[in-house]
């Protein structure tokens, strides 16, 4: 029984080394389609992520379609499907399109702050659902919908897909602290880069003048007493 038993190891382990390499993040994937498509995605989804995905379906905008949609999936780092229908839209406008540069955050670090979430409500997520598309102001979000080990919907975190922010976190009432939220290189000198960038011009040469050059915000070095004469100083200047 001993040597079945360990066979069984040794052959898992190789097994969940491949699932490890072969997980791609959503923009990992992104760099396998065909030249141009990138440009033209106007929607991400994937499903059961524990927590990368093992499937990632991009949808993009085809205007030779009759439906405008194109759909790729992505499985092991290679497209496994090309196909001009998907489960997840009937159709696809040009208005739709968000285009790979929109997108500066990752699946992993939208998924990592849905973890966070579920973390914070003494709740455990076995799966995570990856949803990519536009909001209502037409600026590309993350939904990531957590899922308990009975397939139960425990809540959902969207994310600014371009500046990380939080936008909403339904059915996760307690945040997070801030230090797990804080994206990566969200440094103190990054912010206060940031700002000087909102600074219109005058203001920004107040705030250097001020904050920025010590030099400028000290007193004047006094001057050096002038000698006094020799005879002065023994007469007591003719006092």
């Amino acid at each position: 029984m001993r040597p079945l038993f360990l066979a069984a190891i040794v052959l898992l382990i190789p097994a969940a080394g491949l699932r490890a390499q072969n997980a791609t993040t959503a923009l990992s994937a992104l760099k396998l389609l065909p030249k141009g498509e990138g440009k033209r995605i106007a929607r991400i989804e994937a499903r059961e992520g524990s927590p990368t995905p093992e499937r990632w379906y991009i949808l993009v905008h085809n205007p030779k379609e009759e439906t405008g949609l194109h759909e790729y999936v992505v499985a092991g780092g290679e497209i496994i499907a090309s196909r001009a229908l998907s489960q997840f839209a009937e159709n696809v406008k040009p208005e739709d399109v968000i285009g790979n540069d929109a997108v500066k955050i990752d699946s992993d670090l939208a998924g990592q702050m849905a973890q966070d979430f579920a973390e914070a409500n003494n709740l455990v997520a076995a799966s995570l659902n990856y949803q990519l598309k536009k909001d209502n102001e037409n600026a590309p979000t993350w939904t990531v919908t957590c899922i308990d080990q009975g397939g139960k919907r425990l809540g959902e975190v969207v994310v600014a897909a371009g500046k990380g922010s939080v936008l909403s976190h339904s059915g996760f009432p307690v945040e997070p602290s801030p230090d797990k939220l804080k994206l990566p290189g969200d440094s103190i000198e990054e912010r206060d880069r940031a700002r000087d960038r909102e600074l219109s011009k005058s203001a920004r040469k107040k705030y250097v003048t001020r904050y920025r050059d010590p030099a400028q915000s000290r007193p004047p070095p006094r001057e050096p007493p002038k000698p006094v004469p020799f005879f002065q100083r023994l007469f007591g200047g003719g006092r």
